[in-house]
């Protein structure tokens, strides 16, 4: 919420006053004095509304002025590595893949897991190792 100044404050304080004093009066101003401050408490109220509307639009256009400069600097990047938005796609396609299997559960010597190699021969093929030993 805003922060009220001197000025605010001293207004805010002169319409309750008169507002108290209309009611306490009786008759007509009891009634101009009710429906006074139910005006008071609707402009209140509307501009706390019109003013958190305000704070939030600042915040949303904030994030997208934030979003906007970070896919620039993405973008400025690419273009000083030499690498094509394509091929950027293409990369993150095949990152989301599903992993192909690398190891062989069967191996005596492997992790026991389809997607970490051999311990022994890491670079080769789990049939072809002559320390395979089959389970």
């Amino acid at each position: 919420m805003k922060n009220f100044d001197w000025f605010t404050m001293i207004g805010m304080l002169v319409i309750a006053a008169t507002n108290i004093l209309m009611i306490a009066q009786g008759g007509w101003w009891f009634v101009f004095g009710l429906i006074f401050t139910a005006l008071w408490i609707w402009a209140t109220v509307h501009e706390r509304r019109m003013y958190q509307k305000v704070m939030d639009m600042d915040a949303l256009s904030r994030a997208e002025t934030t979003d906007i400069q970070a896919m620039s600097e993405v973008f400025r990047r690419l273009a000083r590595t030499g690498i094509s938005s394509a091929e950027l796609c293409d990369a993150l396609n095949n990152a989301c893949r599903e992993p192909q299997f690398i190891g062989d559960v069967t191996c005596k010597w492997n992790a026991r897991s389809p997607y970490i190699r051999c311990a022994i021969n890491p670079s080769g093929e789990c049939q072809g190792c002559k320390d395979y030993e089959k389970l």
